[in-house]
């Protein structure tokens, strides 16, 4: 019936310390009932919590650690710094971990490590991983291998994968996998920052003055900023040319002086060790403190104030491309290939395309490139916060109807107030997610993803079904298709000029359906019914094995009740044979006889013996 709590040898001793007590007076057969409600409590009811994979067991495989094989590779100097990482880092995946279905070594798949990894630098510092963030295909598509890139052998690589892909990671492996690749990132920093000292030709065993250091922290932030990388201008210096000192823009040099404060508050002589602390906090901080505030709010804003009345988190490509961007650092001028290509277009109604905010604010061409050799650093995805809540709440791959209309409709966002009542349409569409997958709405599929969507339309992207958009940045669209970019003036003036009357057809007709109306067809535009899975084979297995448990349970309250029916059944009985006996012995006195301890006694007669 599950996992049973009480050891075989304990279970039997209770059974018989239970039985000796139980009083004489009972019938066996009240005994035997009594003896099957012990059976019955002993099964935990929580017997489904071993699906959830928090508590794993002992790894029967016993794997090398994965920090020793890094350490092979890598070298012992980022497996120290790594290790002093891991903690932490395993605290913050900890949410999404529990959700994701696991193997019997309690241990997620290559697809899930990706996904999960992912995720964590998204939603830590803005990172999109090379290898790791999607690029259009399924998460099953690679493994999170890739993310090393040409940093480690493609023998190591190609080793790693297979492990991953044999035996899949558990929490501390995750954990150890996102703190080596942060270290790996580091160590890019580091060597810019040495690039940078040569350049200035200041040796790194020396300290430098505020002013000194002043002047290695801009240079080494200005050509983050814009891309460039440092070390490749070492060449340019020995050949004896001119190497060009970008100079920062002054509210990045602002955010800069800020982390500086923050790392390195009061320092007047400053050790490479010390620019490298501040250049590593800055790196970490520039996607949710610096681009976030200075350009991606700013992208957000302007697209809700062009945003369909009726809040659907879309923002018709004519009033898009009329917006007045004259004031603005960013123009909305994409052509409408390149924007259908990334995932940024809703064509559902062909004659009106919209713009889909969440997905405009992701695309690559929104992104900056450090020039690093692993990560770009993007918008910060508004919906991870709506998902690390809901996971950290349910804390299993998939959860009950009930279970997410509660926790949703107390869930607030950004745009979204809270506590709400959800449309009718929206609560319809989730029925229909649980009844694809027999009353259980996994957390990490196609279909919850297109959910919250329509649930947070601002803040959440809508996921297109994989190998139907491509995830390209602007360059490489226009290498492959051989457009441009960005529309020009005169095809801008085009596009409104053929369609602005179909647009307002579309306007009159929304005014004339009203509110009633925005409320049915509230997902159905773009909704579709095809589900992807991160993980299916694993989410199948522990969707299996949750209905066993549950059918389980199900029979254990049945067996519960019933035995608690014939216990009072034979409670009754007790009491009936009490009742008579009391009766006769009554009867008895009142005729002079007596009661004792062996019967009741009429006139020197038995008349009723215990």
């Amino acid at each position: 019936l599950g996992q049973v709590v009480i050891a075989p040898k304990a279970r039997t001793q209770a059974r018989q310390q239970l039985a000796s007590s139980i009083p004489r007076v009972a019938m066996p057969g009240s005994r035997f009932i009594i003896l099957a409600l012990v059976a019955l409590n002993a099964v935990d009811p929580a017997a489904a919590g071993a699906l959830r994979g928090q508590d794993k067991t002992q790894d029967p495989l016993r794997l090398p650690a994965l920090l020793d094989q890094f350490e092979t590779v890598l070298g012992s100097e980022l497996r120290q710094s790594a290790a002093s990482r891991v903690e932490h880092i395993a605290a913050a995946l900890s949410g999404t971990f529990a959700s994701l279905p696991k193997n019997q070594r309690g241990a997620v798949s290559a697809a899930s490590a990706r996904y999960a990894v992912h995720r964590y630098f998204v939603q830590r510092h803005g990172w999109q991983i090379k290898g790791l963030a999607l690029q259009g295909e399924a998460w099953s598509a690679n493994s999170p291998a890739l993310a090393f890139g040409g940093s480690v052998s493609g023998e190591f690589r190609d080793l790693f994968a297979e492990r991953v892909g044999t035996h899949g990671l558990d929490l501390h492996e995750l954990a150890v996998l996102a703190a080596t690749l942060e270290d790996m990132i580091h160590g890019e920093v580091v060597g810019s920052v040495t690039s940078a000292y040569r350049l200035f030709r200041k040796p790194v065993e020396k300290n430098l003055n505020q002013s000194e250091a002043k002047q290695v922290l801009d240079f080494y932030l200005a050509n983050y900023y814009f891309g460039v990388n440092i070390t490749s201008l070492l060449p340019e210096q020995e050949a004896g040319r001119s190497v060009r000192v970008f100079a920062p823009p002054q509210a990045l040099q602002n955010f800069l002086r800020q982390v500086q404060d923050e790392v390195a508050p009061g320092l007047t002589s400053f050790a490479l060790n010390d620019i490298t602390r501040i250049v590593e906090a800055v790196s970490e901080r520039y996607g949710q403190r610096f681009m976030e505030t200075q350009t991606c709010e700013a992208i957000r804003s302007r697209l809700i104030q062009l945003e369909e009345a009726n809040g659907t988190g879309r923002v018709k490509l004519v009033d898009f491309y009329e917006s007045d961007n004259s004031q603005d650092s960013f123009g909305l001028t994409e052509h409408p290939e390149f924007l259908k290509s990334v995932g940024a277009l809703d064509t559902s109604d062909p004659s009106v395309p919209r713009v889909i905010i969440p997905n405009y604010l992701n695309i690559q061409s929104n992104c900056r490139n450090p020039a690093s050799a692993f990560y770009a650093i993007c918008c910060m995805d508004m919906c991870e916060d709506l998902m690390d809540h809901l996971e950290s709440e349910i804390r299993d791959p998939f959860a009950r109807l009930e279970q997410i209309l509660e926790l949703v409709s107390a869930l607030p966002s950004a745009s979204v107030s809270a506590p709400r009542t959800l449309p009718a349409a929206l609560v319809r569409k989730l029925e229909e997610v649980a009844s694809h997958h027999n009353g259980f709405v996994p957390l990490h599929s196609r279909l919850f993803a297109q959910w919250m969507h329509f649930a947070y339309p601002r803040e959440c992207k809508y996921p297109h079904i994989s190998g139907t958009t491509l995830n390209m940045t602007a360059k490489e669209w226009e290498a492959a298709t051989g457009l441009s970019e960005i529309l020009s003036e005169a095809g801008i003036a085009n596009y409104l000029e053929s369609s602005l009357p179909a647009s307002r057809h579309s306007f009159e007709s929304a005014a004339a359906g009203g509110a009633e109306d925005d409320s049915q067809s509230l997902c159905s535009a773009m909704w579709t019914p095809d589900e992807e899975l991160i993980d299916a084979d694993a989410w199948m297995a522990a969707h299996a094995e949750r209905q066993a448990v549950e059918g389980c349970l199900a029979l254990q309250n049945i067996l519960r009740g019933a035995a608690m029916i014939a216990a009072a059944a034979s409670l009754l009985a007790i009491l009936k044979g009490q009742m008579s006996f009391v009766l006769v012995g009554f009867k008895a006195m009142q005729d002079g006889g007596h009661v004792t301890a062996q019967g009741v006694f009429s006139d020197g007669k038995a008349v009723k013996f215990v």
